[in-house]
């Protein structure tokens, strides 16, 4: 069973929910029931998904609609993405997308265009792009990099053996070279993984070294919670304490920034990385 969490209300809370409504935006922290919204939004940090909620795969672990867009965008996206992060004065935003595949850049124009969009309209917010693996097109990475996002982010998830149970359409290898490729344009880059879907200890180290290869600077470790009884099974609850070996483990191949606990998320926002 998914454990309750209380999330803390207050001004900051109820401001961005009215933002976001009026500009018909919508937010990775209410759709997941993330618990940590409460705190992130009192920070000025906040995770808007674009490009819709209707995802061309479907991946075992993930709540998101299924199902084909057939090419649907919204013309003036970006520019209401840009108005939120001026208004609400936010700090940090993370720009992530369900898996476009009917498109022929998978979304990476439109990615690129929100960055752009908030760079002019709030130059102080810093700015993460969460995407998929566009199947692997280098000139969709171009695009949303050339945007100059301060962050680029895609999810491993979980271990290679696990992989093709856990993650549709997605290989193992497709994103070790996807974040490879950002890093060697010149990103800083960040990847996420779940815990409780099945891996082992050695696996999650072998895991950590695949990351740390290909440059990953940023790595975030949570837990995995089932959306309904249909997706895949959630087969460990971790301890505290194992989420903090974990963060040394991680650590202890090279890799810069590891942010491990049962509440982290994909998302998630240090302080100390981006100021």
């Amino acid at each position: 069973m998914k454990p309750v969490f209380s999330i803390p209300y207050g001004t900051d809370y109820h401001q961005t929910k009215t933002v976001l409504a009026e500009l018909k935006l919508n937010t990775v922290c209410e759709e997941t029931a993330c618990p940590n919204r409460g705190d992130c939004w009192s920070r000025k940090s906040i995770s808007i998904q674009v490009l819709g909620n209707v995802c061309t795969r479907a991946c075992s672990f993930c709540g998101e609609i299924r199902g084909n867009p057939k090419g649907l965008l919204e013309a003036d996206e970006p520019k209401r993405v840009g108005a939120a992060c001026a208004k609400l004065g936010l700090q940090h935003i993370v720009i992530t997308m369900p898996a476009r595949d009917d498109l022929e850049d998978g979304g990476a124009a439109k990615i690129a265009e929100t960055v752009v969009e908030i760079r002019k309209q709030s130059p102080r917010t810093w700015v993460e792009v969460l995407t998929s693996d566009f199947q692997g097109r280098q000139d969709s990475l171009k695009t949303v990099l050339a945007a100059s996002p301060h962050v680029f982010a895609h999810n491993l998830e979980t271990v290679r053996r696990l992989t093709p149970q856990v993650r549709s359409k997605a290989t193992y290898d497709r994103s070790l070279w996807v974040l490879k490729t950002a890093k060697t344009i010149g990103a800083k880059t960040k990847s996420g993984l779940m815990l409780g879907v099945g891996e082992t200890k050695e696996e999650l180290q072998e895991t950590f070294a695949d990351l740390q290869s290909v440059g990953v600077e940023i790595l975030t470790i949570g837990q995995y919670y089932p959306p309904s009884p249909k997706h895949h099974p959630l087969i460990k609850i971790y301890e505290k304490d194992e989420f903090e070996d974990l963060k040394k483990e991680a650590q202890s191949v090279g890799i810069a920034h590891v942010f491990s606990g049962p509440l982290i998320r994909s998302s998630h926002y240090e302080t100390q990385i981006f100021n």
